[in-house]
């Protein structure tokens, strides 16, 4: 049998792993990447999109419940879709071979704000028919990338910077 001496939803190499999800969801700001990763081997199974919705203001009325309701379902159809499922074989459950990790992909500094935090409640109990865990939730910016649970960080992955657009005549032709 195989020790860890990590927990199975950490990553091995975080930078890596964002690397190859930000490449294979081509990142881009305002989008949602939500991978699954296998456990074992470390490889990203699949990744699929979402807009990232603007986060909710904690006011507790009834669009934002609904708003929330909405992303917590978005959230676990993907589940549903790239992970395995968690069956029961004779009184016991598959094992956990996966980690679902959220990369939102957003302009600005690369520090977690309520963006990020909106989808700590969208993933509850999302997981829990699947055979993967609910890993960390990281943001992408130009500037680099932070882990929302943790607090890793790094330069690398980093989304493009988008190109500001000038009103102003170029006077020098």
């Amino acid at each position: 049998m195989k020790t860890h001496n990590r927990n199975p939803w950490e990553l091995q190499d975080t930078e890596r792993t964002l690397s190859e999800i930000v490449r294979r969801g081509r990142a881009r700001a305002g989008v949602t990447l939500i991978a699954c990763i296998d456990n074992e081997s470390q490889e990203v199974r699949e990744v699929r999109k979402v807009m990232t919705p603007t986060p909710y203001r904690g006011d507790d009325d009834e669009d934002e419940y609904w708003a929330m309701d909405s992303l917590r379902g978005e959230v676990l159809a993907i589940a549903q879709e790239i992970a395995p499922e968690r069956t029961r074989d004779g009184g016991h459950w598959s094992p956990m071979v996966g980690t679902f990790v959220t990369v939102v992909c957003r302009e600005g500094r690369a520090v977690s704000t309520d963006v990020e935090w909106q989808f700590l409640p969208a993933w509850r109990y999302s997981n829990h028919f699947t055979a993967a865990f609910q890993g960390d939730i990281f943001v992408v910016t130009p500037h680099g990338w932070t882990s929302t649970l943790s607090e890793a960080s790094g330069h690398e992955p980093a989304l493009r910077s988008t190109p500001a657009v000038s009103l102003v005549p170029d006077l020098q032709n």
